[in-house]
């Protein structure tokens, strides 16, 4: 333990007296000499065995139980199950009665971890649970920081009334971050209406209540260590405990983390030099400055002075030289202090002369139209910084200088020139205007009837004018506030238009609150960038919002309306900070004819085609508008047909597929010619029973594609192998395989058993399985790959006969074996972190799966600290047991669809990739019905151990509702690929009605979790569909296909016959020689006439040649040609043979 430094003497009292006072000292030199009658107890530990308040109040602690020591500067608390005698601290009696405006903060060394319990409390100290209370616990279940206070009266579940930082009932506050093991602050500030957290002197959030401490009662207990819930013990480190009662403002806070020898010189440097970084002051100023008086990030105290206060003075007063004087270069010198420690940054800022024509340019530069894309009329100024402006336009038709828009058929832009004119000098500026083509129709934003967080999310219709609204993706959310924001679901969604051309979103906080939900959209499709914004400071409560863009003032007005039916403006430019709202008269909210069925709180913005058409082809159902078998064919009589072996399918958002055909040539008679018509039906294969059942009772079905080991493809399935109530201690114990030549064949494929959990019952080791020596049940989400060219399955299994200690765990067979024979597998033993990973499998781990990108190589699987979350590590192919990489972490359930009262999940990953891209599915939700997929994605070249690399849908891809009731809670699934090379998601679901007793049909006890396949499309734009209908994959028109075959007739026969015809001169005279070669079976006979005589070769055998000589008599001759005629028998016609052979012009002189 270091000593106590300088910095750490009556820390808390020093740095509240440095902020009242407005400037920062030492803080040795502020240590109270009397007692701060803010600050009710001050625990430094600084004298061994006891816990004395420094504070000078005498409000000294009381050590209880065993094991807690005080020594070296801290309190030590051993930890230890509720009842168990172990040590803690207890405040005297009282001390917190009535104290409504309370700050608590300390220090911990958290060796814990995470679980429900608490290090500090004060509360109710009767009954079998505290009534009234507040709590910190420097890691909950989740994993995360979390400090509450009841604010309710509920004693039998008072946890239910929990208001704060990760709150028991999550929209009841907000998420803390993640904690370790390490030594942190933790800060609490209480007062009537509220409770902020601070974590390392950093804010967390503040929560707004409406329960005071007095109505907790009185006779409270307060502790340090454990609650009065009965929960284990805090186990770790306490140091530095301070509870004033007062608020302790955010700069207060952060002055006592910085102010504490924990918090090194370092951290504070960097705490100083990011808000240095933070500052920024505009190169030139013609007016006041607004210098910061304090850091944007930590808080630091900032003081200017100034290189030239004549021009700019330490307050940021400004004076401008004169007409014709130079311009001023000021250097501005900020000093930034904190916790006694400071950092000084110097700004230059350039002041300009007076000067008439150079001010008026700088008043057009600084004029802003503020904006670049419409749908409306636009404002145009007329008067701007004393110069009046004029407009002109260059498509008056389109925009004109008044502003009024026209709207067309297409976009249209518009350049506006705006003149500024001041004591008769002018400047101009153009700005370029698109003006959005008219409106075709609109999109619905609207939440579903059900009033839960699952129903009041974003759900999205869209229509054109006429025709009825539809409902997007399949009339599920298409966006979820993150889990724990607020009360987590939206009222009266409404869209609006940004003056980008983007498109905005706006969601009351359920209508509970003056808080609402704003988000960004370039497209209507997705949405970024939540904010959870403060409308208003009034208690005003908003059940709706509507947004317009006013360009004139650039500023966005909203209409707040109120449950009660009233109605505020208020106006915003970044929806962060509001302007007072002011009471206006309520308009009728304007209605949403030809809603979906239990579409409630609608609203609708109208769009253009391409807007239309765009959310239409994003979120609309992907249906088969064509189908390509290929051209018509033509073949000779006698020919052979060749027909292609599949289809092109096509769909409505540009996509395409191919499916196999089968050809039904039976009527097509080659040997005739004429035209004849072939008829395809096109093959779409259809997987299971009648059900839709391929293998019964095999949760978790992992199907593997290998087309190695014999050429051909094989199919192999593995799952978890069930458990049920009526045969306790069997199931979940044994690791099966199958095999096939299709997926189909895997229903009926033999199983065989590879390895026992040590402690099975009744193992069978006939087959050459064995029992496994370090790995009990349970065994879960089994898979096959080929990792490296070896075989391996990933698993998952227990350490100990403890059920619940499980982590992933590897076996491997060569990878020139049978991996159906079970006596070529061996366990190599549990998965391991990289050195210096604190995250990878200290918790509840599973679900391992593995994959390649980019020469890559990467294990994915399920960590439960809390929630259950997905990681990520790389691994060596040479030794995938061992992790090369700290984990990361890839996702964490912070939707509604991944959360149940009772589950947070995210598990089962699963990774299909694009020639573009990489998915990684997951299971979400509960082992129920509310199971589900979701999906992240990310770049096939990007940075995969970067998590801000995948991007998550911020909605389910697969739900009980895709079947609509058939089959309950579709998850853990596999990807592979099927006969015609398209990918297809196997994957698990219950049947819609019970199949086993009560008491069996529901989570893990539950067998009829059957494995199931589907067919997985592939979108436009890349994105994967796991909810497409038969008949949306292949419409029942385009099922059979037809082809026109033309078989035109034989062609006449012909002989085979060549000819040639050569020269040469014997006794001054030309001669030519006449050579035929017979290429046929049969004889051929053949003979020659030209200018200078004929030959005759008779019957020329099959396959000779022969040669003829015509003497010419002359010596010289011109170019001409020879006649070769014959005739042959063949085939039963008689056929004739003529051909003219050119020779050349010739001379013997």
């Amino acid at each position: 333990m270091a000593m106590k430094s300088w910095r750490r003497v009556s820390a808390a009292g020093a740095a509240i007296a440095a902020l009242a006072l407005s400037t920062l000292v030492p803080v040795s030199a502020l240590a109270a000499t009397t007692p701060d009658p803010d600050v009710l107890v001050h625990y430094d530990f600084a004298v061994d065995g006891v816990v004395t308040d420094v504070s000078g109040h005498g409000n000294d602690g009381t050590i209880v139980g065993t094991g807690a020591r005080v020594s070296g500067g801290e309190l030590t608390l051993p930890g230890g199950g509720a009842g168990s005698g172990a040590g803690y601290v207890r405040f005297p009696a009282g001390i917190f009665d009535g104290k409504d405006t309370l700050t608590v903060s300390t220090w911990l060394r958290n060796d814990t971890g995470s679980g429900n319990y608490a290090a500090m409390f004060f509360g109710s100290g009767t009954g079998s649970a505290p009534a009234q209370y507040w709590l910190l616990n420097p890691r909950n279940p989740a994993g995360r920081f979390k400090t509450v206070i009841t604010n309710g009266s509920q004693p039998s579940s008072p946890w239910n009334t929990e208001y704060g930082i990760s709150p028991t009932t999550g929209s009841q506050g907000v998420n803390g971050p993640t904690t370790g093991s390490e030594w942190a602050m933790y800060t609490t500030v209480i007062t009537p209406t509220s409770i902020t957290g601070y974590y390392n002197g950093a804010l967390v959030g503040t929560v707004a209540t409406s329960r005071t401490v007095s109505q907790f009662g009185t006779g409270l207990v307060g502790y340090i260590g454990r609650s009065t819930y009965n929960d284990p013990y805090y186990k770790g480190g306490v140091d530095d405990v301070l509870v004033a009662t007062t608020a302790y403002s955010a700069a207060q806070v952060a002055e006592l983390f910085h102010g504490n020898e924990r918090t090194s010189a370092a951290q504070t440097q960097a705490a100083l030099t990011a808000d240095a970084d933070a500052l920024t002051l505009p190169s030139e100023a013609t007016s006041d400055l607004t210098l910061p008086a304090t850091g944007a990030t930590n808080l630091s105290h900032i003081s200017w002075a100034s290189s030239t206060p004549g021009v700019i003075a330490s307050d940021g007063r400004l004076t401008r030289p004169g007409d014709g004087e130079g311009d001023a270069t000021v250097t501005l010198t900020a000093t930034l202090t904190l916790a006694g420690r400071s950092l000084t940054r110097d700004y230059t800022v350039m002041v300009p002369a007076l000067d008439a024509q150079r001010d008026l340019e700088r008043s057009a530069d600084a004029f802003d139209l503020g904006i670049r894309v419409t749908a409306q009329d636009v404002a145009l100024a007329s008067q701007w910084q004393g110069a009046t402006v004029g407009w002109a336009s260059s498509a008056p038709a389109v925009l004109s200088p008044a502003g009024a828009v026209k709207r067309g058929d297409a976009d249209a832009t518009a350049t506006l020139t705006a003149t500024f004119t001041r004591d008769g000098r002018t400047a101009s500026r153009t700005y370029d205007v698109t003006v959005r083509s008219r409106d075709v129709g609109q999109v619905a934003a609207y939440v579903r009837s059900g009033d839960t967080a699952r129903t009041d999310v974003l759900h999205l219709a869209a229509g054109a004018d006429g025709a009825s609204l539809v409902a997007l993706n399949n009339d599920k959310g298409v966006l979820y506030p993150t889990y724990g924001t607020g009360t987590s679901r939206f009222a009266n969604p409404t869209l609006f238009r940004k003056p980008d051309g983007t498109f905005g979103l706006v969601a009351s906080d359920n209508a509970s609150n003056g808080r609402i939900f704003v988000y960004s959209s370039k497209d209507l499709v997705t949405f970024t960038d939540q904010k959870w914004a403060l409308t208003n400071t009034q208690g005003i409560v908003v059940s709706r919002a509507d947004v317009r863009y006013d360009n004139g003032t650039r500023q966005y007005r909203l209409t707040l309306r109120t449950p009660s039916g009233s109605a505020y403006e208020v106006t915003t430019a970044d929806f962060s900070t509001f302007s007072a709202p002011v009471a206006t008269s309520p308009s009728t909210v304007p209605s949403v004819t030809g809603l979906p069925t239990g579409a409630v709180e609608a609203s609708a913005l109208r769009v253009s085609q391409a807007e239309l058409t765009r959310v239409q082809t994003a979120l609309g159902r992907i249906v088969n508008t064509s189908v390509d078998a290929g051209p018509d064919l033509t073949v000779q009589a006698g020919g052979t047909l060749d027909l292609p072996s599949k289809v092109d399918l096509g769909y409505s958002d540009g996509s395409s597929k191919k499916l196999g055909v089968d050809w039904d040539t039976s009527g097509v008679d080659l040997s005739r010619a004429g035209s004849y018509t072939v008829t395809g039906t096109v093959r779409q294969p259809t997987y299971g029973d009648a059900k839709g059942i391929l293998v019964p009772e095999r949760a978790d079905p992992w199907v593997y594609r290998d087309d190695e080991r014999t050429g051909s493809a094989e199919y192999y399935l593995t799952g978890s192998y069930p458990t049920t109530q009526a045969k306790p201690g069997v199931g979940y114990d044994r690791i099966v395989l199958r095999r096939a030549d299709s997926i189909n064949g895997l229903t009926t494929a033999s199983e065989n058993v590879l390895l026992w959990a040590r402690g099975a019952a009744s193992p069978d080791t006939s087959n050459g399985s064995t029992v496994a020596s370090d790995n009990y049940r349970y065994f879960w989400a089994p898979e096959l790959h080929r990792i490296n060219g070896d075989w391996y399955i990933l698993f998952t299994s227990s350490r100990s006969s403890n059920v619940w200690d499980i982590r992933p765990t590897i076996m491997r067979a060569p990878g020139d074996s049978d991996p159906m024979v079970a006596s070529n597998w061996k366990v190599l033993g549990y998965v391991k972190a990289a050195p210096g990973d604190s995250a990878a499998f200290t918790s509840f781990s599973l679900d391992m799966t593995y994959f390649e990108a980019a020469g890559k190589h990467y294990l994915v699987w399920a960590e439960k600290p809390g929630s259950s979350d997905l990681r990520m590590a790389e691994i060596d192919p040479s030794d995938p047991t061992q992790l090369t990489s700290r984990s990361i972490l890839l996702s964490t359930p912070n939707y509604a669809w991944e959360r149940t009262s009772s589950q947070v999940i995210n598990e089962g990953p699963a990774v299909i990739a694009s020639d573009r891209e990489v998915f990684v599915f997951f299971s979400a939700s509960e082992v129920n019905e509310t199971y589900a997929v979701g999906m992240l994605r990310a770049p096939l070249d990007g940075d995969l151990m970067n998590p801000a690399t995948w991007t998550k849908t911020g909605y389910p891809l697969l739900t009980s509702d895709d079947f609509g009731g058939a089959q309950n809670g579709p998850g853990h699934n596999s990807f592979t690929l099927d006969e015609n090379g398209n990918p297809v998601i196997v994957y698990h679901a219950r049947p819609p009605v019970s199949e086993w007793p009560a008491g069996a049909d529901g989570g893990l006890n539950d067998p009829s979790r059957h494995a199931r396949v589907k067919t997985v499309h592939f979108a436009v734009d890349g994105s994967a569909v796991l909810n497409q209908t038969r008949e949306e994959e292949l419409a029942p028109a385009f099922r059979t296909v037809t082809r026109t075959v033309t078989v035109l007739p034989a062609p006449e026969p012909v002989l085979n016959v060549t000819t040639s015809v050569t020269t040469r001169c014997v006794a001054g005279k030309v001669v030519q020689v006449v050579t035929v070669t017979n290429g046929e079976s049969i004889p051929v006979t053949l003979s020659a006439t030209g200018a200078y005589g004929t030959r005759s070769w008779g019957a020329v055998a099959a396959g000779k040649t022969l040669s003829a000589a015509i003497s010419t008599r002359v010596g010289a001759i011109p170019s001409g040609e020879i006649t070769v005629q014959g005739s042959a028998t063949k085939d039963g016609k008689t056929v004739r043979f003529e051909r003219s052979t050119p020779y050349t012009a010739v001379s013997c002189g």
